[in-house]
């Protein structure tokens, strides 16, 4: 089809999952695995989507973009320069390797900032969502300079000290959304995107999944929060 009757579709949410090709990693044989894929998918009346896609292993989502972002710069210098050969693809992995690590608190308080954001968007979901028994948090290790997944069950995050959910008033959250990111401003052959769409697909269906990103200014931190539906 044409790039305007994609976006013009009315179960445009249902196709985006076309334009960006996953394949879970297999837990039998995990080595054989892919972590990340890229697509091109071009339309009818010339235009063209970039898929692309990783394990929240691999990467948190920021870093995903900041790889998207040097790549979009590079192929503009390089065109600005008419000069077409391919940079060596591995200045880009230390986009991949080097997440902040999530210092800002002890570890119970971790989580439980993230099971305060998990109430945050089951609150502002409503009847489209519900809190789940339980979770996992991915963050970055400062020693691995990878990610790590801890799960959780919900009853288990307070302190000793109370057993009821943890006040969101010891946290300053604020609502964000995807396009702060920046994806939008990413440019290719000297077009800008008319259309983005981020997503964040938790592996256990039924339980809740929370990603720590540390923003790339400050010392606050951008958290995802996916709950079942």
């Amino acid at each position: 089809m044409s790039m305007t009757a994609f976006l013009e579709a009315k179960d445009l949410q249902s196709k985006e999952a076309a334009l960006a090709l996953w394949t879970d990693v297999d837990w039998q044989e995990p080595e054989f695995c892919a972590p990340s894929f890229m697509q091109l998918t071009r339309f009818q009346d010339g235009g063209y989507a970039i898929g692309a896609c990783c394990s929240l292993l691999l990467a948190d989502p920021l870093s995903l973009v900041d790889f998207l972002k040097a790549w979009a710069r590079t192929q503009a210098k390089m065109r600005a320069q008419m000069n077409h050969f391919a940079p060596a693809v591995i200045q880009y992995t230390r986009y991949f390797q080097n997440p902040k690590p999530w210092r800002s608190q002890a570890s119970q308080d971790r989580h439980a900032l993230a099971a305060a954001c998990l109430d945050e968007a089951v609150e502002k979901l409503g009847s489209k969502a519900k809190k789940p028994p339980r979770f996992a948090v991915l963050a970055a290790d400062g020693g691995s300079g990878g990610m790590t997944a801890v799960a959780q069950a919900c009853d288990d995050v307070w302190d000793g000290e109370t057993t009821a959910s943890p006040s969101r008033g010891r946290h300053a959250l604020r609502a964000a959304y995807w396009h702060e990111i920046g994806l939008g401003e990413i440019a290719l052959d000297g077009s800008e995107a008319v259309h983005v769409s981020c997503s964040i697909v938790s592996p256990c269906p039924d339980e809740g999944l929370v990603v720590v990103m540390p923003a790339a200014t400050g010392d606050h931190l951008l958290i995802s929060a996916t709950v079942p539906n």
